[in-house]
């Protein structure tokens, strides 16, 4: 009965958004906003792509360095989570209600399918997809290659629950800082990579072939590999992507935390900083900030306009 009754939520908001969505596009403010995004992808697609026509090898290097560098952003920033995010809505109607983890699970899992199936396209446009021998078969690898990284984040924060008790409160800062300094790496790897050509690629691709990146991410290479290597080596690729997503969604399911009580703590949390930036009020360990200086009269009020406009 409660898988059911959240099978109907998940349709009923599926459909809700996209009523929103074809209703949203008689706003003039929203059909111009999709029209430019749109625009974006379709140059994209037509050109630009990181590196042009660059050698198979350089391509693979590049995805698999990048592909790599991603997964390790996400395990290590969803370790500080402490707990997975629902929405505030999910906070009111699922957990006072007699719902089981399992099911609870997977509805947050299948949204995060579909918008795994979104990152496919996108990284299939980025990084020059169409450009392999098959693309295809590369756009199948970047969709379970994110699949992965999303069944890892999620084993992840409950890792985070299962260690919050004895260890987390000593190393919390610790992990911030090196979310922090990922994050940061990360921009500079994207930056690098979207706009690099020539050395750049060619940098990456001891990084690619080093034995780290074959067995601590391998995820990341089978879904570089998986849209250039032929035969027997195409199956392989494909086995280390599904089995890497079923060994991680076995470890969620299997991992026994306090789960409901920890998620509902974080997702209010998240909720809470997400509004405070919606109102322009920067708040640190869960204080508010005084303002730094005094703005104009004329100013006054244009931070949180802005914060509001863009989130």
């Amino acid at each position: 009965m409660s898988a059911r009754a959240l099978r109907y939520l998940l349709r009923t908001r599926f459909q809700n958004r996209v009523r929103s969505f074809v209703t949203g596009l008689a706003k003039p403010k929203n059909l111009l906003s999709h029209a430019m995004g749109l625009g974006m992808i379709a140059l994209i697609a037509v050109d630009v792509s990181p590196g042009g026509e660059m050698p198979v090898e350089m391509r693979r290097a590049m995805i698999s360095s990048l592909f790599g560098f991603l997964l390790l952003v996400s395990f290590v920033s969803s370790l500080g989570q402490e707990g997975m995010v629902f929405s505030a809505a999910d906070l009111d109607y699922l957990f006072p209600g007699p719902f089981r983890r399992r099911d609870l699970l997977l509805y947050w899992f299948v949204p995060q399918y579909l918008m795994s199936l979104l990152m496919a396209v996108f990284w299939m446009l980025m990084m020059g997809g169409r450009r392999l021998p098959h693309p295809g078969w590369f756009f199948i690898g970047c969709f379970l290659y994110q699949v992965v990284t999303m069944h890892v984040a999620a084993f992840s924060a409950h890792l985070g629950i299962l260690i919050a008790e004895r260890f987390f409160s000593r190393f919390k800062p610790l992990i911030k800082v090196v979310t922090t300094v990922l994050l940061l790496g990360l921009l500079v790897v994207m930056v690098l990579v979207f706009t690099g050509s020539g050395s750049i690629p060619g940098r990456l691709k001891p990084v690619a072939d080093s034995p780290v990146m074959s067995v601590l991410f391998f995820p990341a290479t089978a879904a570089a590999d998986l849209g250039i290597v032929d035969g027997v080596d195409r199956w392989i690729a494909l086995a280390k992507l599904l089995g890497a997503a079923a060994l991680a969604f076995g470890m969620v399911m299997l991992v026994n935390v306090g789960f409901i009580e920890a998620s509902f703590h974080a997702s209010r949390r998240v909720h809470a900083k997400v509004a405070d930036m919606r109102r322009g009020v920067m708040s640190s360990r869960g204080r508010f900030r005084g303002r730094s200086a005094r703005a104009p009269r004329r100013w006054r009020g244009a931070w949180s306009i802005l914060w509001r406009d863009i989130l």
